[in-house]
């Protein structure tokens, strides 16, 4: 899902501090057309107190075509059918499209924001020297109500992509298989919390339809730049 620093000017960034401080040899690799995707285990990693013991599983990183997934091994052999190359291809392409969508809507909001702060600034310094400040203000909260507005545009855009790819992946996959992968990260995550079955809480709710093993990735990899 998706330091989602997505950032992709000319190279594809993700997680950048993470893909630079795995430095393990993979336990396994996969060419993708251009792109090299390796897996290294989390368990024996600096990072597994930071995000396996908090139930993030598998975290992806990349810098241009190199993809390195962190992923917790018990997580890897439960849901080994979820990382096959023609399923990590899909994955990639949702990750590079949610780049350049989140790139332009970045360039929407940043560019039009900085002209009209400049052409504030400037015309309010020749014309109203005593009001600058209160311009200035002004357009700051003008700016705080953009970014809340982009960043908002943002999720949807993530959002809306995310469903996409995870209704191509069940397509891939096929309704059985996909299912049975989602019970199997159910099982891995009360085996590795070791939530007893009597505790498991009833929701009297009907399961909506698109839940999707799909978790580590979609979580908070943009939190962190």
């Amino acid at each position: 899902m998706l330091e989602k620093v997505i950032d992709k000017g000319e190279h594809m960034k993700l997680n950048p501090r993470v893909f630079k401080k795995i430095t393990t040899q993979p336990f396994e690799t996969q060419q993708l057309g251009s792109r090299t995707v390796e897996f290294h285990s989390m368990n024996d990693s600096l990072f597994f107190e930071t995000y396996g013991k908090r139930g993030r599983f598998a975290v992806w990183t990349a810098d241009q075509n190199t993809y390195k997934v962190l992923i917790e091994t018990s997580y890897y052999d439960a849901m080994k059918d979820f990382y096959q190359e023609n399923i990590n291809t899909i994955w990639i392409d949702f990750l590079e499209r949610v780049t350049q969508k989140n790139k332009r809507i970045n360039l929407m909001f940043i560019i039009p924001l900085m002209v009209t702060y400049l052409l504030a600034a400037i015309i309010s310094s020749l014309y109203f020297p005593n009001d600058v400040f209160t311009v200035l203000l002004g357009i700051l909260v003008v700016v705080f109500i953009s970014n809340m507005f982009q960043n908002r545009l943002i999720r949807k855009s993530v959002q809306d992509e995310n469903v996409a790819t995870q209704n191509l992946i069940r397509e891939t996959m096929g309704e059985k298989k996909f299912n049975k992968l989602v019970e199997a990260q159910e099982r891995h995550y009360r085996t590795f919390f070791q939530v007893p079955e009597a505790d498991e809480v009833v929701n009297e709710e009907p399961q909506k339809e698109d839940k999707k093993p799909l978790l580590e990735e979609n979580k908070e990899d943009k939190e962190q730049s």
